[in-house]
């Protein structure tokens, strides 16, 4: 990360390096910096792909999911073939309950990277989906998840979780 953040320093109008640092800060869950660079990579290279990309993800950690759909979006646009920005835009459609796009999508990410690791997952995930408008209660809180089920290995684990 030192190396990142020196090189950026040294190159201050490169938003592709910004957006490596903001990634790496968003990696050691310093998301208040990771967002507030990966703005600032977007502002400065708007028409690199891997900007949006990083941008989306840490919008996507702070909770901020609409956003994050629109960078991912914007991702995909400037680069269609990118599995990394359509796997994690597949997920944000998945939370909002279009299990049917986030599913094309998914399709999409198997054609161009067939071992992506956790692809299966998230498509029964997507497969597994409800509407949005099925679940009841309060919205999470920003930052929390709602949990639809906690796969264990073990019925002392299942425990622990209960």
């Amino acid at each position: 990360m030192r190396f990142l953040e020196g090189a950026s320093a040294a190159n201050p109008q490169d938003g592709v390096l910004l957006a490596e640092v903001a990634n790496s800060r968003r990696n050691v869950g310093d998301l208040p910096a990771a967002e507030s660079l990966s703005g600032r990579a977007a502002a400065l290279s708007p028409q690199q792909a891997e900007v949006w990309l990083s941008r989306g993800l840490a919008l996507a950690a702070v909770g901020r999911s609409p956003e994050a759909a629109q960078a991912f979006a914007k991702a995909i646009q400037l680069d269609p073939l990118s599995a990394d920005a359509l796997f994690y835009a597949a997920t944000i459609e998945i939370q909002a309950g279009r299990s049917e796009r986030a599913l094309r999508m998914l399709d999409r990410v198997q054609e161009l990277d067939p071992k992506r690791p956790g692809l299966s997952d998230v498509r029964a995930a997507a497969r597994n989906a409800r509407p949005a408008s099925a679940f009841s209660g309060a919205a999470p809180a920003v930052g929390s998840v709602r949990l639809l089920a906690i796969r264990c290995r073990s019925l002392d684990q299942a425990k622990d979780a209960l």
